[in-house]
């Protein structure tokens, strides 16, 4: 039998790939059809209907489920028997410890580790032989020695039997793998479909809790119930579509009264898991738990009539969330508190710290997935000192990571340990309890002291676009350590707010201790690089973004520590760099997309740069109004008055002073206005998309349906923070020209152009020497000149919810009454 399915399975796969229709639907039919008992082939009927069509029948798969062959097969071997093995004969001449080594030396090497009977036996008669007992005791020694041979053949009929149910198993999962994985198979009405699979999941999970300490057996079970598992999501998806589609379809129809069936599946799994002997069998379960968890959520999405579909760009996979508060309310309401021990909690904190690293990526992921439901969880893991111990082992593999990075290594399963335990720690920093509890054990601090993410890839080398390969690339391996650092970062300063000074300072201190590798990122920021810098760059800004309030700067002018003062001075000057560097530019943007193959892989690098400009933008405005939580708005004007062309700027020196460091009105406007141009360039592109697309749907088409989908999802997200990046230029705009027609002091003489006196080193000086009328003049004239008629219209028009009501209008409103009723005085000489 156990070569018969085998045969079977290849030829089914073989069939499907010839695209011989007609043989192939006679194989499923065989093992998805009902359980005739009469005949044991198929009926002259469903012969002679395929033998007249030469494609698949799907009216003779709508049967009552009941009876499936596949599913007859789970009971074709009786496994009732009992496993246990006996104990051993009670003698009175032989040792039990010397029964076990010759039990060990007589076993034969091999896949079945049975017992040679013939040598034993042969070993214990010349024993006896040699023996100088009495002819009563031999012949009781003989008697001893038949028992013993007896119970050497028990033990390998037992293990011979056992060998056998793998064996089958091992083969049942390979049909049922190629039967339910390939697309072009015939399938059963999906309601029908549906009944099967659960029929089929209810009978292997009973096997494993029957089993549980045949890891073998059991863990072949478990693979197949994945299988199974994941394909009953993906059946519940396909109706979803349909129910998209069709909104006549009623989604709830197929699902009715399953709930008790997923409660005791869940019930079953955790059992399962509570019984397991091995870490290889709990790989196995985890991964059934993962997939039943992802299962229960979609599930529970139908019988709320949530969105089917979820829509995002996002840049971390962090944020990407299984489970939602509806998800969560329906986990709880199948009694998964009941069936969630201590004694299974503790298995699975015990494979975080202990287990290999299949099973430790697997049991992070459950663990992500528990605080999801329970967030209680964290202060178990923390009580525990599991939380300890799992920052503690960060610092244990920075070597191995640091290495990982140059060298050409091709197991990176270190680096995806680690992925998982930053996923982990990140999660758990989404909470409040958490991140008191990540801050405590100094999780940040830890982050601070690793090699790993000073071995910052060689940027010239970077620059050169090459063809991404199967392996991850320098660059791209070093991101994987990088950038989780970064987002923990960040989740944790979100989560504690703008005023925890305890969370900023260590955030600080991270940037502090990783000087060369955030000076490195800054110093060579440009627009044509490889996307992982450009990550780097993303989530880089977005910290300072955070930590950039006049709190902060009290706290480091307060330490007396003046290299620390200089650095962030230091990396002030770099941000505004930056910051000129990023003005976009059409032309440049397009020739890096254009040399991409996959166009959504330069959408995203397009993304990538506006969300970069826009962090470095709020970083401005975080400077000039003291940080977001500041109450005072508005302390230092940042922007030089000039509103001409950085280019002359950048041309002209006045000995230490470095004017390409100084941001100008100039800086802004250009910004503003290449971004609303950008706005545009996607709207038409959008349109133009949408007039040219065919009406037809043909088969086949799906991928192209999700590129296509996914490009309208990346252009709605640029065409978000256009908008956004338009509101804070004109907030930035709006407060500077209030500034200089209305408080900074005029002088009467002519200062050299493009040179402002008091923001060239220092923009924490409150001496001011103020702006003379001829540049208070220029800066009237131009700003006129772009807040022209044309430009106004496609600035409301970037406002598409609310055209007539948005800051956009109100911030242009302020600026025009500042142009139109400046006070005359300040203009004269």
């Amino acid at each position: 039998m156990n070569w018969l399915l085998r045969i079977i399975a290849v030829e089914i796969k073989m069939q499907g790939h010839q695209n011989l229709p007609k043989t192939l639907t006679k194989l499923v039919l065989l093992f998805n059809g009902p359980n005739k008992k009469k005949n044991n082939v198929l009926g002259s009927k469903l012969l002679q209907s395929q033998s007249s069509n030469n494609s698949f029948d799907h009216s003779t798969l709508n049967r009552d489920p009941d009876g499936k062959k596949l599913l007859n097969l789970l009971e074709i071997v009786n496994l009732e028997f009992e496993l246990t093995f006996e104990d051993l004969p009670t003698l009175k001449y032989i040792e039990p410890t010397i029964i076990n080594q010759l039990l060990s030396k007589c076993e034969i090497s091999g896949r079945v580790p049975l017992i040679d009977v013939k040598q034993l036996h042969l070993i214990l008669m010349n024993e006896l032989k040699s023996s100088d007992s009495s002819p009563i005791v031999k012949t009781s020694l003989l008697q001893e020695i038949q028992e013993l041979l007896e119970y050497a053949v028990k033990i390998n009929d037992k293990r011979l039997q056992v060998s056998c149910m793998v064996k089958y198993f091992d083969a049942w999962h390979q049909l049922t793998a190629v039967i339910f994985n390939m697309d072009n198979l015939p399938s059963m009405e999906l309601q029908q479909h549906f009944k099967f699979t659960i029929d089929l999941l209810i009978t292997l999970q009973s096997k494993v809790i029957r089993y549980p300490n045949m890891s073998d057996l059991s863990t072949l079970i478990t693979n197949s119930h994945l299988l199974l598992l994941i394909h009953l999501k993906n059946t519940i998806d396909q109706h979803l579509e349909l129910c998209v589609v069709n909104p006549e379809i009623n989604s709830r129809s197929l699902f009715t009264g399953q709930s008790s069936v997923f409660s005791s599946m869940l019930q079953n799994l955790l059992k399962c898991i509570q019984l397991s002997g091995s870490q290889k069998l709990r790989t196995s379960l985890y991964s059934s738990l993962i997939a039943l968890i992802n299962l229960l959520a979609t599930y529970s999405r139908t019988l709320n009539n949530g969105n089917f579909k979820q829509n995002s760009i996002l840049f971390t996979s962090a944020n990407k969330q299984i489970l939602n508060s509806k998800s969560i309310e329906f986990i709880k309401s199948i009694n998964f508190d009941q069936y969630l021990s201590v004694q299974i909690l503790e298995i699975i904190c015990v494979d975080l710290t202990s287990g290999h690293d299949i099973c430790k990526i697997l049991s992070y992921t459950i663990c992500e997935l528990l605080i999801d439901i329970h967030p209680k969880f964290i202060n178990y893991l923390s009580d525990k000192g599991y939380l300890k111990n799992i920052i503690s082992s960060i610092l244990e593999s920075d070597s191995e990571l640091k290495d990982l990075i140059s060298t050409k290594n091709k197991n990176l399963k270190p680096i995806y340990v680690y992925e998982s335990k930053m996923s982990l720690l990140n999660k758990i920093a989404t909470y409040k309890t958490g991140a008191d509890a990540l801050l405590n054990h100094q999780a940040i601090a830890c982050l601070s002291l690793m090699n790993a993410i000073d071995a910052h890839p060689n940027l010239e080398a970077s620059f050169k676009h090459s063809m991404k390969k199967s392996m991850p690339d320098e660059g791209d391996r070093y991101m994987m350590i990088c950038s989780p650092a970064m987002c923990l970062c960040q989740t944790v300063l979100s989560t504690q707010g703008n005023t925890n000074m305890m969370s900023i300072l260590q955030v600080v201190f991270y940037l502090v201790s990783h000087r060369d590798t955030v000076t490195i990122a800054l110093t060579n920021s440009a627009l044509l690089c490889e996307q992982w810098y450009l990550k780097e760059l993303y989530q880089l800004t977005s910290l300072f973004v955070y930590i950039t309030n006049d709190d902060t700067s009290s706290e480091i002018s307060s330490s007396g520590d003046k290299d620390i003062a200089g650095l962030f001075y230091q990396y002030s000057m770099l941000l505004r760099k930056t910051l000129k560097q990023f003005c976009l530019n059409s032309s440049i943007i397009h020739k890096k997309c254009s040399e991409e193959s996959n166009p959504n892989y330069g959408e995203t690098n397009v993304t990538l740069y506006l969300s970069i400009t826009l962090n470095l933008l709020n970083y401005v405005s975080n400077l000039m109004d003291g940080g977001l939580a500041s109450v005072q708005k508005f302390k230092r004007p940042i922007l030089d008055i000039s509103v001409y062309t950085d280019s002359v700027i950048e041309n002209e020196s006045h000995g230490d002073f470095n004017p390409a460091n100084i941001l100008s009105m100039n800086t802004i406007v250009t910004i503003m206005v290449d971004t609303v141009e950008h706005y545009f360039v996607q709207v038409n592109t959008k349109t133009k998309a949408e007039n040219v697309k065919s009406p037809i749907q043909l088969f086949g088409e799906s991928s192209n349906e999700t590129e296509i989908e996914n490009k309208d999802i990346g252009d709605q997200t640029q065409r978000i923070l256009c908008k956004q990046i338009v509101e804070v230029c004109l907030y930035i705009l709006w407060v500077h020209t209030n500034y200089y027609f209305t408080q900074s002091p005029v002088q009467h003489f002519h200062s050299p152009k493009g040179l402002n006196r008091s923001r060239g080193s220092n923009e924490d000086d409150d001496d001011d020497d103020g702006v003379t009328s001829d540049e208070l003049k220029e800066l009237r004239q131009e700003l006129v000149k772009v807040f022209n008629k044309a430009f106004l219209e496609k600035l409301y028009a970037t406002n598409e919810d609310k055209p007539d009501d948005s800051f956009i209008h109100y911030m242009v409103h302020k600026i025009k009454k500042l142009l139109q009723f400046v006070d005359s005085k300040r203009f004269s000489n």
